[in-house]
C-alpha cells in the first residue's frame, strides 16, 4: 500500500510538471498573439488611422514598416546566434554526460573487479578442507598412472576424488578470470598462495592430465593448465 502511494505520489508530480511546460507555451503564444493584436491595434487606430485618402495611408504605413527591416535583421542575428549557441550547449551537455557515463561504468567495473578478487578468495578459502585432504593423500593420488587406475580410484576414495574435482575448479576457475582480464590481482594471488597452488597442481597434474587424454576432454581445466604457467612465468621472473 505504501509503495502504491508513493508511486501515485510520483505520477501526479510528473503530471504537474508537465501541466507547468504546457501552461508556458500556451502562456508564450497567447501573450505573443495579444502583442500582435495590440501593434496592429495602434497602427490601424492611432497612428495611421483611415482617411479619406487611402493611398496616402497605405504609403505612410508601408514607409512605417520599412523602418523596421534594420530591426528584424537585428533580430534574425539574434535568433540565428541563440540558435548556435544552444547547439553549442546541447554538444557540451552531451560530452558532460558522456564523461559522467564513463566514469560511472569505470566505477562499476572497478566494484565487479574487487567482487571478484573477493570471491575468488572466498572460493579459495572453501576449498581449504579439500586442500588438506589432497596433502594427507598426495602419495596415493601421484600414484595413479593409468585410466584404469584412476576409475579404481574413484570406485574406492569418492570423498578424495571429489576433494580434487572442488579444488582443481576452484583455480580452473581463478584462471579463467585471469584470462579474460576481469581480475587483476594475479601478483597478490601468486605472492601469498603461490606455493599452495605449485603444491596441489604437482598433486593433482597426472590425474588431470589422465582425464585430458579422453576422447573429447582435450581442454579439460585448460585455465588451471594456463594459471600454472602464469604462476611459473612470474616465479621466474620475481624470484
Amino acid at each position: 500500500m505504501i509503495a502504491i502511494k508513493g508511486e501515485d505520489i510520483l505520477n501526479n508530480q510528473n503530471d504537474d510538471t508537465e501541466d507547468k511546460k504546457y501552461g508556458l507555451l500556451f502562456g508564450l503564444i497567447g501573450a505573443a498573439l495579444l502583442v500582435w493584436g495590440l501593434y496592429w491595434v495602434f497602427i490601424n487606430y492611432f497612428l495611421f488611422p483611415c482617411t479619406a485618402d487611402l493611398n496616402s495611408v497605405y504609403a505612410a504605413r508601408g514607409q512605417f514598416g520599412d523602418m523596421f527591416g534594420a530591426v528584424n535583421a537585428l533580430f534574425s542575428a539574434f535568433a540565428f546566434a541563440g540558435l548556435i549557441y544552444a547547439i553549442i550547449l546541447q554538444r557540451t551537455e552531451l560530452s558532460e554526460q558522456r564523461r559522467q557515463f564513463t566514469l560511472s561504468a569505470k566505477a562499476q567495473q572497478k566494484t565487479y573487479q574487487l567482487q571478484l578478487v573477493k570471491e575468488a578468495y572466498d572460493y579459495i578459502i572453501r576449498t581449504h578442507k579439500e586442500r588438506t585432504l589432497l596433502f594427507k593423500n598426495a602419495q596415493s593420488i601421484m600414484a595413479i598412472k593409468s585410466l584404469s587406475a584412476l576409475n579404481q580410484f574413484k570406485e574406492n576414495n569418492s570423498e578424495l576424488y571429489e576433494a580434487l574435482r572442488e579444488v582443481s575448479n576452484c583455480y580452473h576457475y581463478i584462471g579463467f578470470l585471469m584470462h579474460i582480464g576481469l581480475l587483476e590481482a594475479k601478483e597478490m594471488l601468486f605472492d601469498e598462495g603461490g606455493e599452495t597452488m605449485l603444491g596441489v597442481w604437482q598433486i593433482v597434474e597426472p590425474v588431470l592430465n589422465i582425464e585430458r587424454g579422453e576422447p573429447n576432454r582435450g581442454q579439460y581445466k585448460r585455465y588451471f593448465y594456463t594459471l600454472i604457467n602464469d604462476l611459473k612465468q612470474y616465479r621466474g621472473t620475481n624470484v
